[in-house]
């Protein structure tokens, strides 16, 4: 049997109601003047702004000021794609290898969780980054002979067709043969890779280096080679795409962040959705 009738329950609310307005301890409500309510901001409170409300507290490496890729950089440590080194340093142009890669294309893009554990010849169970290396060995393929070669440098046509791949847009249409127009060293490309690169060019996920010798021609938004002479060159663009050098850390997380901004993610879950 309730001992408790409705009118006894309404003098409950009434009087604990009463207790809160005269302590001035409801929400929104000014205390008392003179009143103790242990609620007084102390005097070394400081507000946070507001444009910072939302952004991860991260430590910036010493040596990121002034980079190219400083924004980059922020972003990606925010999310906690990438880390600095314990000495306070980013090492924005240091070499990434392949196992670099694989680990920050997971957490950037959040790359799903393969149905079944991938085996890789020459990555062990206890290697730091086997669950990345197995949720992006099929956007970074393993090589030929079934290893995946974690220490080998990630190369600009490894990132390149990667970023394709882990964000839906293998699924577009690009001529390959643009690549030969536009790049004179485009036989550095993997044959198996070119539709990926002409891709991830077209998507501008990826740009070629100017030649030394190269003049911008704005109707046709194009660096044209230059003759010593001074006349145009026979060959038009004075690009190249170095398919075969590695990348830096700077250059990895541009990529990263560019792939976020400007791509619909097909593979985009959620943080958290996945182990």
């Amino acid at each position: 049997m309730n001992i408790f009738s409705k009118e006894s329950a309404k003098k409950n609310i009434s009087l604990t109601l009463a207790t809160v307005f005269a302590a001035g301890t409801i929400v929104g409500a000014v205390p008392v003047a003179g009143a103790s309510t242990g609620l007084e901001m102390p005097s070394t409170f400081t507000e946070t702004p507001a444009q910072d409300a939302f952004m991860p507290r991260v430590s910036l490496p010493t040596d990121i000021t002034g980079n190219w890729a400083n924004s980059d950089i922020v972003a990606m440590l925010a999310l906690g794609a990438v880390k600095g080194y314990p000495d306070k340093m980013f090492r924005p142009s240091k070499a990434v290898t392949r196992a670099e890669f694989a680990a920050a294309t997971e957490r950037a893009l959040y790359l799903p969780k393969p149905e079944d554990d991938i085996e890789l010849r020459d990555v062990s169970e206890k290697h730091w980054a086997l669950k990345s290396i197995q949720k992006a060995v099929g956007f970074l393929p393993a090589y030929p002979d079934g290893s995946f070669r974690p220490s080998a440098p990630a190369t600009r046509e490894d990132v390149a067709a990667a970023l394709v791949l882990a964000t839906g847009l293998d699924k577009k249409t690009v001529d390959a043969t643009s690549i030969d127009l536009i790049f004179k060293d485009y036989k550095t490309v993997s044959p198996d890779l070119r539709d990926l690169i002409a891709i991830a060019v077209d998507q501008k996920l990826i740009k070629g280096y100017r030649g030394d010798v190269a003049a911008y021609d704005a109707t046709k938004h194009q660096y044209r080679e230059v003759n010593p002479d001074g006349t145009e060159g026979a060959n038009g663009y004075n690009l190249y795409i170095k398919a075969q050098n590695f990348v830096t850390r700077a250059e990895m997380v541009h990529l990263l962040n560019k792939a976020r901004e400007n791509v619909s993610l097909g593979f985009k879950l959620a943080p958290g959705a996945e182990e």
